[in-house]
């Protein structure tokens, strides 16, 4: 390839080092959300009033930092035994029973390319005060912009691509990688 355009300045970097392409032949030029922003209906005036809800969105629900967050969602819980936390993507969790442990909504995968789809995403980005993507890896993360395109501040891993998304402190925080 003559040139190579990446979604991320650390998978530029990837590109460079480990594959001796040209630092010329490789340039960043990130990504938007996946969903048409024409359309997003208009922000609660009253999010911060209603009880605690975090959102996760990721199908690849291990990859993501899953578990992690469950482990980090328990301990919320002690403090703020009213948080509840959206699970949308992956339509079980690992090692649990027929039912979700207390506090969390499992919505399995939310196609959103349907109508339908389309409006309980929309809904459940409103429904939420703040966005928790504890991932393992990230070449980008599309979904924290999705998340901050509904004004929500973001939690993620200060490794890979995140940081290139999340300003710490001002968009959101930006945690060390499997510490719940």
């Amino acid at each position: 390839a003559s040139h190579i355009f990446t979604l991320s300045e650390r998978l530029r970097e990837v590109f460079i080092e480990r594959f001796g392409i040209p630092h010329g032949n490789v340039e960043t030029v990130y990504a938007g959300p996946n969903f048409d922003v024409s359309s997003t209906p208009e922000l609660p005036a009253d999010r911060g009033a209603a009880e605690p809800v975090v959102l996760f969105v990721g199908r690849a629900f291990e990859r993501k930092g899953g578990p992690g967050l469950l482990e980090a969602f328990q301990i919320v819980r002690e403090s703020l035994p009213n948080t509840r936390l959206l699970i949308m993507g992956p339509d079980a969790l690992p090692d649990t029973p027929d039912e979700a442990p207390d506090g969390i909504e499992l919505l399995g995968f939310v196609d959103k390319s349907t109508p339908a789809g389309r409006e309980m995403l929309l809904e459940t980005y409103r429904r939420a005060q703040v966005f928790c993507l504890p991932t393992q890896f990230e070449a980008f993360g599309i979904v924290y912009l999705e998340a901050m395109y509904y004004e929500l501040p973001c939690v993620g891993p200060d490794r890979w691509a995140v940081p290139e998304i999340i300003e710490d402190g001002v968009t959101g925080l930006l945690v060390p990688p499997d510490d719940p």
